[in-house]
């Protein structure tokens, strides 16, 4: 996998694993895909990868239980959670357990490669996730992104939902 952009993608659902992959692909990522937890916990090369993303509730686990086997196995990867729950208490234990984005699904893509952006080594960039293209600022929580830094000092942008922003055409979300 080395001196490539290779993205493990871990979801349970097909439809969700072929978009993602499609809109990687098209932005210049090699996914490597897994359908299960158990499947993901087989494979060997995660320091290789420039980011994992996770949905949190997977059929036979948990994102953020995979996420604490990287850690307890030593991999610093850079995490992104993606879920269709939003429960707060989902919310801070993905947080706690570290991650450089979390999104609720559906997300857009500018929500899920903005963050991959900042993963890639030597990242320098500024990111401006006030704004949304299409969707006007939000008079509060700048467009339903947060800033927050996790345990460990890291950058986190986590997505809440925004009455203010204008709903992008449904073909934008994945």
């Amino acid at each position: 996998m080395q001196g490539r952009n290779h993205i493990l993608v871990v979801d349970d659902d097909p439809g969700i694993l072929k978009a993602v992959q499609r809109l990687l692909r098209q932005h210049n990522y090699e996914p490597i895909l897994f359908s299960s937890a158990e499947a993901f916990k087989n494979h060997t090369d995660f320091e290789s990868a420039v980011c994992v993303i996770l949905d949190i509730n997977l059929n036979d686990g948990s994102g953020i239980e995979l996420r604490h086997g990287l850690k307890a196995a030593g991999s610093s990867v850079p995490v992104i959670y993606i879920t269709g729950n939003d429960n707060p208490a989902v919310r801070k234990a993905a947080l706690d357990s570290g991650c450089i984005a979390f999104l609720t699904k559906p997300f857009s893509v500018q929500e899920l490669i903005e963050p991959l952006k900042r993963a890639l080594p030597g990242f320098r960039g500024t990111t401006n996730l006030s704004a949304t293209p299409g969707r006007p600022a939000c008079p509060s929580r700048a467009s339903g992104w947060s800033s927050l830094t996790t345990p460990w000092g890291f950058p986190c942008f986590v997505r809440f939902p925004c009455v203010h922003a204008v709903a992008p055409n449904s073909g934008d979300k994945l």
